[in-house]
């Protein structure tokens, strides 16, 4: 096993324990995306979502912000257009090489 497997591997690991751990950010990406797919658009970044919801949670919202690795741009992507036939496709994604 290589290492670029192994870390492939670990961040997938981190991140389906980072996302049941905190439900309310898969949400927020649902709830942004389906903003942008509101306005008509067929296709959007991942990372753009990303920084709208580091924004919205550090400088919209009172309370505790959360911390969103970039490692897992690509993992919720995949994740809303898997658990939403809707956004298939609306992500581009790289092939993950593991």
């Amino acid at each position: 096993m290589g290492r670029r497997t192994v870390m492939v591997d670990v961040i997938k690991q981190n991140f389906e324990r980072f996302d049941g751990e905190n439900p309310h950010v898969f949400e927020a990406f649902k709830k942004f995306a389906t903003q942008v797919k509101d306005t008509g658009k067929n296709s959007y970044s991942a990372k753009s979502i990303f920084e709208r919801m580091r924004w919205h949670s550090e400088i919209e919202t009172v309370g505790e912000s959360f911390k969103l690795s970039n490692n897992y741009t690509a993992h919720y992507a995949r994740k809303l257009m898997n658990d939403c036939p809707e956004f298939e496709g609306f992500f581009r994604t790289k092939e993950l090489r593991a």
